[in-house]
């Protein structure tokens, strides 16, 4: 903590003595060595003789927030505050212990008091400068970093904190000027580094912002630049194809610096010009033929496409989604298999056996959804066999083989596949056997002890459920690795600063529902970046349920309960939330706004809710490929969506309904079913989510969009700073069509008492 108050720098010991004033000068020594014990006894023995002694509890609050104890931190510096109200440290310390407890208004208040008793401190000047930036106050924020600059000129924090005023505010080169500034003061400061770097990438520059990133990332490893480091990587915008930058790449996607799926573009961009390049050539020249392995692999066999680093990781960690990687690999299974089916002694190399477990696992994230040709699957059913066979009799059997068969059949499937997992097998093959029959049997072991909260009776509702039981959706291996927890009143508070959002009325303890969990992937990223909550997380699916909750154990997640529930039976269960989020759930229901309303029954007084629904509008090419499937008689069974995903890839460049095979949906066999096979979809307009956000009365915080979209309906609309009217979205999204095109998610907050009219935005 910075203490500007004077204290004692003497390096010898303070004389004895009993007197308050002697026991707070030795105390003091002791603080400033770091002799945290004795100082805080000192500190004691001071109050002992004067219990209202403001500086003895000022400092006995600055240890205790050093040992991280906030709440008596508070405690003592506000009873030091009680005693001496005019001392400027105690103010700023009480102000920087309220801010590290998320009580923005009470650290704003005391930093006023700090400077109204001593105007020159820089540091209060430079907190309340990034406290009026967090609410979008750029003007005040502006002019505190000014008064810092006047105090201590080229403060490198102060320039950095100044500029961010200026980009807040759209004046773009005086924010550079700034970041540009703080960095001749500090070359290696990561703060100015990061955000002239965000500078380039809003111009479209990825390459300065790139050499920027680069440079902060080797001054320390931090978690910041990473992640703007995967906003350059994944921002569609010109990158040199350098072994540096593909070296970032992997990294970015084995460290899961942002989701998995957010990096897929880049990473097969990269793949596409790597070793396989050749072999991609070639499998699409010949499609849908499928190449002997001479011909698609040459006389290098498959060294090159095992040696593919990037390859491999993507296909362990994340389903493809491009095209022409994806008839590589389907032409490698079938060369594999022949291979696999002759014995050839090549599959055993430790690369070439990697690579056909990567392979096998690919195959089961995107639940088999590859086509096959004529005779491919018998050959593999019957080396499935053989492979069942030698399992049963104890036999030996080839890796090679049992990966390759992986790559057809999940492995968990196969008559006795618990005996495969008796036996020693190199450690690719041991991982396949993880992700194939040991995770698959751990889900079954916990459908026993997963409650029910509701019946699942209404038609539409089971027949939603059976498809999430055939097909659990979304499929997913990784998350982003998670930044810091926030609570979610400061969470909402930095997304809407100025939508007029209200805290909630407890910080801790927050009851949270997350009505159609699907796999967990929503519930387990809410635990990870909410502080203080408790999930209530329920799906109609016993199967998605139970991936979820193995997924929340493997990754320490305690703070969330699965159960099994209809939305629609919800009010029967007794209890109340103070926040709710339903993302891609009512477009299933047969009453949608009946469901919301049900929904909005259990939401708290001044309680939030985050809702997701598809947009009639950027909804349409999905439309086009619906009709044209159901019109060429294609069902919902996995032999029919495969045939049905190949007819759909020949269209013609540029068709609305070829526009889907564009998205990471049409690339696994649930997500592919959920979009264009679902047995339940409803649609919608900004004019009807309005409608109906007035007749509840509810208030529209905002939706959740990227930075590009947000800046550009701005601009568009410059006399909406808050972003909440719908009108004026409406008429944005007539204008720009794909500005929704995964989903309407926003959030909305449910008034205290009940509006004695009704207002809405727009």
């Amino acid at each position: 903590m910075n203490q500007e108050k004077a204290q004692p720098t003497d390096n010898r010991a303070p004389e004895g003595g009993s007197s308050a004033a002697a026991l707070f000068t030795q105390a003091a020594w002791h603080h400033q060595r770091g002799e945290l014990e004795d100082a805080e006894s000192r500190y004691r023995d001071v109050l002992a003789l004067d219990p209202d002694h403001p500086d003895s509890l000022h400092y006995l609050g600055v240890i205790a927030h050093q040992r991280g104890k906030n709440d008596l931190a508070l405690d003592l510096i506000g009873k030091a505050i009680a005693a001496n109200g005019r001392d400027s440290q105690s103010h700023y310390h009480f102000a920087l212990i309220s801010s590290a407890l998320d009580r923005p208004e009470d650290a704003i208040e005391h930093y006023r008091q700090a400077i109204a008793l001593f105007p020159n401190h820089v540091n209060a000047h430079l907190n309340i400068a990034v406290a009026m930036l967090a609410k979008w106050q750029w003007d005040e924020a502006g002019a505190h970093c000014r008064r810092v600059l006047e105090l201590a000129p080229n403060h490198p924090g102060a320039l950095n904190s100044l500029g961010l005023a200026f980009q807040g505010a759209g004046k773009l080169d005086q924010a550079a000027a700034c970041f540009q500034a703080a960095l001749q003061t500090q070359p290696n400061m990561i703060e100015a580094l990061n955000n002239r770097a965000k500078l380039h990438l809003e111009d479209g520059n990825a390459g300065e912002a790139l050499a920027l990133l680069t440079r902060a990332l080797a001054v320390r490893d931090n978690d910041a630049t990473q992640r703007l480091l995967a906003a350059c990587l994944t921002s569609g915008r010109p990158l040199p194809a350098t072994d540096a930058v593909r070296r970032l790449v992997l990294r970015a996607l084995t460290e899961t610096w942002v989701s998995p799926d957010e990096l897929a573009g880049i990473v097969e961009s990269f793949i596409k010009i790597g070793p396989s390049k050749d072999y991609r050539q070639r499998a699409n020249e010949a499609w849908p033929a499928r190449l002997p392995t001479m011909d698609l692999f040459g006389s290098s066999g498959l060294e090159a496409i095992s040696g593919d680093a990037l390859l491999r990781t993507l296909l362990e960690t994340v389903r493809n989604s491009d095209i022409e990687i994806e008839r590589l690999l389907t032409a490698s299974r079938a060369a594999i298999l022949t291979l696999a089916s002759t014995g050839a002694v090549e599959l055993e190399k430790t690369a070439v056996l990697g690579f056909c477990c990567a392979l096998a696992r690919q195959c089961f994230i995107n639940e088999y959804v590859w086509s096959f040709s004529d005779g491919e699957m018998e050959r593999a059913r019957r080396l499935r066999d053989a492979l069942a066979t030698a399992a049963k009799a104890a036999m030996p059997f080839s890796p090679a083989a049992l990966a390759i068969v992986a790559a057809y059949f999940p492995l968990h499937s196969l008559d006795g596949a618990d005996l495969l997992l008796q036996r020693s097998w190199p450690a690719a093959v041991s991982e396949l056997l993880t992700q194939q029959v040991r995770e698959p049997r751990a889900e079954r072991e916990l459908r026993a002890s997963m409650p029910q909260l509701t019946p699942i009776e209404d038609e539409i509702s089971r027949a939603v459920q059976q498809q999430y039981e055939e097909n659990p959706f979304p499929r997913w291996v990784k998350l982003a690795r998670p930044g810091r927890a926030k609570t979610l009143n400061r969470t909402l508070r930095e997304m809407f600063p100025l939508s007029g959002f209200i805290d909630l009325e407890r910080e801790d303890g927050v009851e949270f529902l997350i009505a159609g969990c699907g796999t967990g992937q929503q519930s387990i990223e809410r635990a990870q970046v909410f502080a203080g909550v408790k999930f209530t997380a329920i799906d109609l699916s016993m199967a998605s349920l139970c991936y979820a909750k193995r997924k929340s154990r493997e990754l320490g997640i305690a703070n969330v309960e699965y159960a099994q529930a209809d939305i629609l039976k919800l009010g029967s269960i007794g209890r109340s939330f103070d926040a709710i989020e339903t993302s891609g759930v009512l477009v299933a229901m047969g009453d949608s706004w009946g469901a919301w309303s049900t929904l909005l029954s259990l939401l708290k007084p001044g309680g939030v809710m985050s809702i997701g629904l598809y947009s009639e509008v950027a909804r349409r090419n999905v439309v086009a490929a619906q009709k044209y499937l159901a019109e060429h008689g294609y069902r919902a069974n996995d032999e029919d969506m495969r045939r049905g995903r190949q007819d759909v890839m020949t269209l013609e460049d540029g068709s609305p309904a070829k526009k889907v095979t564009t998205t990471g949906d049409f690339f696994t066999m649930s997500n592919c079913r959920d979009m264009l096979f679902h047995v339940q979809e409803h649609r919608f307009t900004l004019p009807q989510i309005k409608g109906f956000l007035a007749e509840c009365g509810l208030v529209f915080l905002g939706f959740m969009l990227d930075a590009d979209a947000l800046k550009r309906y701005s601009a568009r609309f410059p006399d909406d700073p808050a972003r909440v009217n719908l009108d004026h979205w409406h008429e944005f999204e007539q204008e720009n069509p794909d500005t929704f095109i995964s989903m309407y998610q926003f959030w909305v907050q449910k008034p205290r008492a009940a509006p004695t009219s009704v207002e809405t935005n727009g």
